[in-house]
């Protein structure tokens, strides 16, 4: 395990969520804790007083003092985290998939270098990370990073173009690469998914971003997508402190905190999220079928009508060859109903058995 002074990251160009800052209002001279930021990227300051102060932009805040910067956002992960060098083969991998380029010319890593530059930080998380780590073909790159999106907006326009970049305010999600913004998506480009790390009220208009790898893991859904790779560093950082270990074994433990707020349906997809990695041969924890049964498959029915359909179309059936579908259709009955959750089989997905041959 190694210490977190051991990571190295410059200094960033704004201040750190948790830094002391100077702002003015009018003619008096206030001073805070930097938080973050909100959908519209307005920085935010917790005053002395406890309160959350909007700012109009990033240069009406300044540092207390520039001498004194935080650490990095692994700086507040649990002291149950787990803080680990990857292996010269899982370098190897990572490197292997990050150096692809990407159109019209920049690679995965060029753009992970200029964020980090900046010094913000960005990972990698999900599963490239998770399939790296059990020894899988690693293809998807999804990043999370620190980094203000008026600031990333900037630099996706100057390496992909006017239109290399497309947003979702709310969801901290933006899409960077080739005609990004395009509504016809065969003149896009291979695109990166970029998120912000959350602070608050993730998919509501009350969203607040910043620098929590701690409630950014928890919500996500099992341990084994909530290990985060440092690729200018080379390491793994997994919070929960069993998620590389969860990886490695393809086993599933959920580490969602269900306090958290999040849309419903989002808290839902989690359930069916199991299924579709027991398909791939991931072997969930009995804790983590409690979870499910108690928890999550409840939250089913406070959503739409068809739309548990719909979700097991575009997680599992979608994911397969057309030729493969009617096939996966019944593994999965076979694998859902083992694991004891017929009600859901028969009240959501059974209802279509007659089109796939039952």
């Amino acid at each position: 395990m190694l210490k977190i002074m051991e990571i190295n990251i410059p200094p960033s160009m704004t201040p750190r969520p948790g830094e002391g800052v100077v702002y003015y209002r009018g003619k008096l001279k206030y001073t805070g804790i930097f938080h973050g930021y909100d959908m519209h990227d307005q920085p935010m300051v917790k005053n002395d007083s406890g309160s959350t102060t909007p700012l109009p932009d990033f240069l009406s805040v300044r540092l207390s003092d520039p001498n004194q910067r935080q650490l990095g956002c692994y700086s507040e992960i649990p002291d149950c985290s787990v803080v680990a060098k990857a292996t010269e083969e899982e370098k190897a991998k990572l490197d292997l998939l990050l150096n692809q380029y990407i159109e019209p010319g920049p690679k995965y890593i060029d753009l992970i270098e200029e964020i980090w530059a900046r010094g913000y930080e960005v990972f990698l998380v999900g599963g490239s990370v998770r399939d790296v780590l059990n020894g899988d073909q690693a293809n998807d790159v999804d990043l999370v990073t620190t980094i203000p999106f008026s600031f990333l907006s900037s630099i996706a326009k100057s390496m992909f173009g006017p239109l290399g970049y497309s947003r979702h305010e709310k969801n901290g999600f933006m899409s960077i690469g080739h005609n990004a913004r395009s509504n016809r998506i065969e003149e896009r480009g291979t695109l990166i998914d970029v998120k912000n790390f959350f602070l608050h009220a993730p998919g509501t208009d009350d969203v607040e971003f910043g620098a929590d790898m701690d409630f950014d893991h928890r919500l996500r859904d099992f341990s084994c997508n909530a290990v985060y790779y440092d690729p200018i560093n080379y390491i793994f950082i997994d919070p929960c402190g069993f998620g590389i270990n969860d990886a490695r074994s393809k086993t599933l433990n959920i580490i969602n905190d269900p306090s958290l707020s999040h849309p419903i349906h989002r808290k839902a997809h989690i359930a069916m999220r199991m299924f579709k990695f027991m398909l791939r041969s991931y072997n969930p924890s009995e804790e983590c079928i409690e979870k499910i049964k108690k928890i999550y498959e409840p939250m089913m029915r406070g959503c739409k009508p068809g739309e548990i359909w719909h979700l097991y179309y575009r997680t599992i059936l979608s994911k397969v060859a057309k030729e493969k579908r009617v096939e996966t259709f019944w593994k999965s009955k076979q694998i859902i109903t083992e694991a004891g959750f017929n009600d859901m089989w028969e009240s959501y997905i059974g209802i279509k058995e007659n089109e796939y041959g039952g």
